[in-house]
């Protein structure tokens, strides 16, 4: 009898900020886990719990202010007694997502107890212990799902020993073992099982939104062309997910992807979510060539941050071939020895203005990250970001500004606990809450509301300096055109101008927390 796997992503977890500007994403990892599973000759049904409902707010029993996204939990116990499954897989898409997943597993263990439940995704690989201590969930799987999804099933159907498959937690006696990881996945002939997934939801749920992460206005789908990355920034944790090893699916392969979404679904604008695009300018250079031969009428955005020091003239030439509509590159600090010292990210921003300034001679919308108050930032260093956003706000960057957030398993983390920046290890409605009114890390030189000052003034200074500069330039970036083009709905409307406000800092919701908010200790001298 052929086993049955019930894939789930969970009710999306919002706040008042939140809720005015998420978009509802394709999930890609357990899309490919399900074609993974399918390939193996199992019988799959994926159930994207958030799309399904996702213009529908619910009570959150995680905290009183915020809202669950997704369908009611009627309808999820219906379709675990429909469909019967003889396992159920939870993805937890992010740590302040974790509630939600936790919510699955123990309704899951309420309807149907005896169906083993498995969770993978960005906490439990960051944080695999917390997850294996849940009573309601019975295995957790670290890192990349694919090939520990089908060694478990194998397990499960008595052809494996749990011993052997690959990046498992598991119970045993009352003692939790911990297996070996398991082999990269290799990206070759694999695509995810999009026809499971709810595609029409995403599109129903990106029209009413302009973000990096929708086709404004039209169809639109995520696309991965690679995982891994061999560089140690101290914030990040793709390294827990993906690994180290930086691995990329053939040109061909992509492309062929692209079509088939194409000719499906009507799909023209593609996201590509690589956390390292450029590792191989050559098969960058290659998938955009192969997209400008055979997708002439498609459009794609670069949303996650390459690196500032790999866009060569060739690659931004095959770029604008391949109507390249934005590209993000990943700066995330201004001061040259703190990027090296402290964040290693391994970039010199001697090169960086070049870079940029390439890239807006061929008409592209360029965007920068950039990251405020990662421990130890000081005015000077906090100044020089500042200068750097400015600087290339003259050729017409616009910025991104995040403030730091410590997420369990990077090394960013540590340090702030190690040195009392952060009081105590956190939760999840700490990133949830919490940071609704200010940010997470109490710097030692830096206040919060410094630093949210900081971010509001940088984000209004550069976006007038690249008005100012580039007024032909400033209206080329989708969101800042389809926002002031679309005003045929007041409530769409409504929504953008929030999400703006939101990203200046100036949500309803902000404002009340900080004014209700204890005020911080002052600014020190900075050292």
């Amino acid at each position: 009898m052929t086993q049955k796997v019930l894939l789930i992503r969970p009710w999306m977890i919002v706040s008042p900020r939140m809720s005015a500007y998420f978009t509802v994403i394709p999930p890609l990892g357990i899309g490919y886990v399900a074609a993974a599973l399918e390939q193996a000759g199992r019988e799959v049904r994926l159930l994207d719990i958030a799309a399904e409902g996702w213009s529908t707010l619910l009570p959150s029993s995680v905290h009183p202010d915020l809202s669950d996204e997704g369908m009611p939990e009627e309808a999820v116990v219906e379709i675990f007694n429909d469909f019967r499954p003889d396992l159920i897989g939870i993805s937890n898409s992010s740590t302040p997502q974790f509630p939600s997943a936790l919510r699955v597993a123990r309704l899951a263990k309420r309807v149907l107890p005896k169906v083993p439940v498995v969770m993978g995704g960005v906490h439990p690989s960051s944080v695999p212990q917390e997850a294996i201590s849940e009573e309601a969930v019975d295995f957790v799987v670290r890192g990349e799902g694919e090939i520990p999804a089908v060694e478990l099933c194998e397990a499960l159907g008595g052809t494996r020993p749990l011993s052997e498959v690959g990046s498992l937690l598991w119970k045993a006696n009352g003692k939790v073992c911990s297996n070996p990881l398991a082999r990269a996945f290799e990206l070759t002939s694999l695509v995810p099982a999009y026809h499971l997934l709810p595609m029409e939801r995403y599109f129903e749920a990106a029209a009413l939104d302009t973000t990096v992460r929708g086709g404004h206005g039209r169809r639109w789908a995520p696309i991965l062309t690679s995982r891994g990355c061999p560089y140690r920034c101290n914030f990040c944790s793709v390294h827990l997910l993906e690994g180290r090893k930086w691995r990329g699916r053939p040109p061909q392969h992509i492309v062929a992807e692209m079509e088939q979404l194409h000719e499906n679904y009507g799909i023209s604008v593609f996201t590509i979510e690589d956390s390292n695009f450029t590792f191989d300018i050559k098969r960058a250079v290659q998938i955009c060539e192969l997209i400008a031969q055979r997708l002439p009428e498609a459009t794609f955005s670069l949303p996650n941050g390459i690196r500032a020091d790999r866009i060569p003239q060739e690659l931004v030439d095959a770029l604008a071939r391949a109507n390249c509509s934005e590209v993000t590159v990943a700066i995330e600090h201004g001061d040259q020895e703190f990027l090296d010292s402290v964040i290693k990210k391994r970039l010199k921003l001697k090169g960086v203005v070049e870079s940029v300034r390439r890239v807006r001679r061929k008409g592209i919308p360029v965007s920068g990250f950039f990251i405020l108050g990662i421990p130890p930032e000081t005015k000077q260093t906090l100044w020089a970001t500042w200068k750097m956003a400015l600087k290339l706000a003259k050729i017409g960057m616009l910025p991104q500004l995040n403030i730091a957030m410590p997420m369990p398993g990077t090394e960013m983390y540590e340090h702030a606990l190690t040195n009392g920046f952060i009081a105590h290890p956190l939760q999840a409605t700490d990133y949830l809450v919490i940071a609704e009114m200010r940010p997470l890390i109490d710097g030692p030189t830096l206040s919060g509301h410094s630093l949210l000052r900081a971010k509001t003034g940088i984000y209004l200074t550069a976006l007038i300096t690249a008005f100012v500069f580039n007024p032909k330039y400033f209206f080329t970036f989708p969101f800042i055109r389809s926002t002031l083009r679309d005003f045929s709905s007041f409530r769409t409307f409504k929504r953008r101008l929030r999400k703006i406000l939101g990203l200046l800092g100036f949500s309803r919701a902000s404002l009340e927390r900080r004014a209700e908010a204890t005020p911080e200790k002052s600014d020190k001298a900075a050292t």
